[in-house]
């Protein structure tokens, strides 16, 4: 184990790395299930991980459904204030949206209202391209 790792913890890679092969978002409980043998017990072993790897911004929480989507690894800037994830009501698949102009148009309007929003995920459900197809 590297000195990263153990800063890390004990399941913070092997979580990462289970999410990484998923291709739709898991709960706390569904990584605790796949990581049972490789020791993990209980789920504040798997919240703590998730919580170290969400603040390096290697997964997202998509906060309607408590579950996480490992990162697909495009630089997050200071623009991103917010994240946008589309999910599919059919298939369950998420996707990471990188866009500028979306976060801007977001950021344009929150000042003109004069609030002040923390960093936010915005899911936004639909149906993606192979469901709507198959629909």
């Amino acid at each position: 184990m590297t000195d990263n790792q153990t800063r890390l913890g004990k399941f913070t890679v092997p979580v990462l790395d289970y999410l990484q092969t998923q291709d739709k978002p898991r709960s706390a409980y569904d990584i605790l299930d796949e990581l049972r043998d490789k020791g993990a017990k209980a789920p504040m072993q798997i919240y703590r991980a998730l919580a170290k790897l969400e603040e390096a911004g290697l997964v997202h929480k998509l906060p309607k459904s408590n579950s996480w989507i490992a990162c697909d690894g495009h630089h997050h800037d200071e623009v991103q204030d917010m994240l946008l994830l589309l999910s599919c009501q059919s298939c369950g698949a998420v996707e990471e949206v990188h866009d500028t102009t979306f976060q801007k148009a977001i950021s344009s309007l929150i000042k003109k209202t004069h609030y002040d929003l923390p960093a936010q995920t915005i899911e936004v459900d639909g149906y993606c391209q192979p469901c709507k197809n198959d629909s």
